[in-house]
């Protein structure tokens, strides 16, 4: 059996849990997938789609131009 390694985006992914302090359930509820598709990803088992890579883009930029909407967005997720 092959190990399973984390891709660069799998690693953005498990950042961003890591920085906005989300249990794996809110991350993936933040992402709006299920919490096997969003494991699968940090784990690099899938790599997920562009829409979800720019998303996080997006999101990114969020997080830095507008920090009360982005609280407002982890807030729905948890």
């Amino acid at each position: 059996m092959r190990p399973i390694q984390s891709t660069p985006t799998g690693e953005r992914i498990a950042a961003l849990q890591a920085r906005l302090g989300l249990s794996t359930a809110h991350a993936a509820r933040y992402l709006g997938v299920s919490v096997s598709t969003y494991r699968s990803w940090v784990d690099g088992q899938r790599e997920p789609g562009a829409v979800l890579t720019r998303l996080l883009d997006v999101l990114g930029a969020l997080e830095v131009m507008a920090p009360e909407i982005h609280s407002q967005l982890i807030e729905s997720a948890r």
